[in-house]
Order: structure tokens, then C-alpha cells, then sequence
């Protein structure tokens, strides 16, 4: 977590998206392999780690990334951002910090659409809402 000045006057606090502020029930990339399986991916998973890195540094997109991996459907990325849950606590806290003036923002190196884009779990769901949230990604 890093606090800084936002420029609007009022503290700003940057939380890390991923372990922070979500997860999911297999860890991050446990289960996107998984997911990437359930979903017709038949490469290695030290191949799909590759594109998976390529996809966090900003390389490729989501598309790609599917596309490499083999995973076929329709949706997959608002599909697979239903697996992302908040942490306990984080509603609670991004409340005080609205009550209290506190802009949070959110920054990770998993893909943006993933997570901070607004079909992302921290636009989608009600806790990105009402706070001053703002987000950054890599990908």
C-alpha cells in the first residue's frame, strides 16, 4: 500500500488489485490455468505461463492470451472475472475511506480488463462505486 497526495487535497491510497483486494479460490494463477482448461486450453502450463507473462507485461491482450492458450467461448473475460471475490474487510474499509475523504485506487500487473477496466471486478462490482476509485494496469 502507498499513500500520496491525488492532488484534489485529500489523501490517496494505492492498494494492489490482486491478494489485496481480490482473489479467487485458487490463487491467481492457479486458477486462470484452470479456468483456461475448463474452457478447451490444451497447452502446457509452462506454455500458458509464457502467455500469461506476455499478457501481464503488457505484450498481448486478453484475446491473445485466450487465442494462445486454446481456451474457446464466448465472454471469457467477463466470465472469468466472476471468479474474482474482495478480500474480507475491503468493503468496510473503502467505506471509512469514503466517509473519511480517502480516494483509494487500485494498481495490479494482472490484466486491466481483468481488474480495473470498467467491465473489471473493481469497476463491476458496488465497492469501485462511490469511492474516487481510479485503477492501473499493465496489461
Amino acid at each position: 500500500m502507498a499513500e500520496v497526495d491525488g492532488g484534489g487535497g485529500g489523501p490517496v491510497v494505492v492498494l494492489d488489485g490482486y491478494g489485496v483486494m481480490w482473489r479467487t479460490a485458487a490463487g491467481e494463477s492457479g486458477r486462470l490455468f484452470v479456468f483456461a482448461r475448463e474452457h478447451g486450453a490444451e497447452v502446457s502450463e509452462q506454455t500458458m505461463r509464457r502467455h500469461y507473462l506476455d499478457l501481464t507485461c503488457g505484450r498481448s491482450d486478453t484475446a491473445a492470451f485466450w487465442d494462445a492458450v486454446g481456451a474457446r467461448g464466448a465472454g471469457l473475460d467477463a466470465r472469468y472475472v466472476r471468479e474474482y471475490r474482495p478480500v474480507a474487510g475491503l468493503a468496510e474499509f473503502l467505506a471509512w475511506a469514503g466517509d473519511h475523504g480517502v480516494e483509494v485506487g487500485c494498481l495490479s500487473n494482472d490484466a486491466a480488463v481483468w481488474v480495473c477496466q470498467p467491465s473489471g471486478a473493481w469497476r463491476t462490482s458496488s465497492l469501485g462505486r462511490g469511492t474516487g476509485g481510479w485503477s492501473g494496469s499493465s496489461g
